[in-house]
C-alpha cells in the first residue's frame, strides 16, 4: 500500500491523501473510491472510518482517495461561486484529477450521512459515477413505521435505560439523553424545544429522490445502501 499527500482542485486548494495498492494486488479497470467529509468531520471520517476503510480497499487491489471538501479540515476555502452543490463541484474537481493524471475513468463515491447529498447530486448528472454507497442516508417515515413504533415500549432494556436514567451521577447513571438519543420522535421534541439543531439539512422530495436512483440505476450504477438504526426493531 501507498499513500501519498496530494493537493487537488482548480486551485489547488483540496488536499487530500491518495491511497494505492501494491502493483501486483491492483485491479485493472477498477473506478476509483471518493471519501470525505462527513458533517464538519476531518476527512479520516468518523472513529477514522475512511481511513481505516482506504487502506482495506487498497489491500484488496482498489485506489482511494480521501479528501477535505473547500473550507472544511485542511482544505482552503474555494474562490468563486459555483452553481448548484458546492461538495459535488470539488468532487467533480477530484474526479478530473484522478482522470488526468491516473488514467481512470470511472468512480465509486462512498458518502456517509450529510454526504449523500453531494454524492446524489453528482451522480445524478455524471455517468463516470459507476456505483455508490450511501451510508445513513436519508429515509422517510412510513405507516409501517408507526405501527412498529409503540413495540418499543415492549422493550424491557429500554425501561432499565430509563431506571439508570433516574439515579445520580456517582452510580453510573448515563442521564436522559443517553435514552432519547435512541428515540427519534422524543430526539426531534427535545431539539425543537432547545430551539434547534446544530447542524440540520433539508431532505429532498421522496419522489423525486426514487425517481433519480431509478434513472441511476437504468444507466447500469451499482448502488449499496447502509442503514445502522439507532433502534431495535
Amino acid at each position: 500500500m501507498r499513500e501519498r499527500a496530494l493537493l487537488l482542485g482548480e486551485g489547488q486548494n483540496l488536499v487530500g491523501i491518495l491511497c494505492e495498492p501494491e502493483p501486483a494486488k491492483k485491479i485493472a479497470s477498477a473506478p476509483a473510491v471518493l471519501l470525505w467529509n462527513v458533517g464538519i468531520h476531518h476527512r479520516v471520517g468518523p472513529y477514522r472510518l475512511f481511513t481505516e476503510l482506504a487502506r482495506r480497499l487498497a489491500a484488496e487491489g482498489f485506489t482511494s482517495i480521501r479528501f477535505d471538501v473547500a473550507g472544511q479540515g485542511d482544505s482552503a476555502p474555494r474562490r468563486g461561486v459555483v452553481e448548484g452543490n458546492a461538495h459535488a463541484a470539488d468532487l467533480r474537481e477530484v474526479m478530473a484529477f484522478l482522470e488526468k493524471k491516473l488514467g481512470f475513468t470511472s468512480f465509486v463515491p462512498a458518502a456517509f450521512c450529510s454526504g449523500v447529498d453531494a454524492c446524489h447530486a453528482l451522480a445524478s448528472a455524471d455517468a463516470r459515477v459507476a456505483g455508490l454507497i450511501y451510508i445513513e442516508p436519508h429515509a422517510w417515515r412510513t405507516p409501517g413505521f408507526w405501527l412498529r413504533y409503540p413495540k418499543r415500549f415492549l422493550d424491557a432494556t429500554r425501561w432499565k435505560r430509563r431506571l439508570n436514567a433516574k439515579r445520580p451521577e456517582q452510580e453510573g447513571g448515563a442521564g436522559d439523553a443517553a435514552d432519547g438519543a435512541l428515540d427519534p420522535v422524543a430526539q426531534e421534541a427535545a431539539q425543537t424545544a432547545a430551539g434547534g439543531v446544530v447542524f440540520s439539512r433539508s431532505k429532498p422530495d421522496p419522489l423525486q429522490w426514487g425517481s433519480e436512483l431509478q434513472a441511476m440505476a437504468a444507466r447500469g450504477t451499482r448502488m449499496l445502501f447502509l442503514y445502522f438504526g439507532a433502534t431495535p426493531t
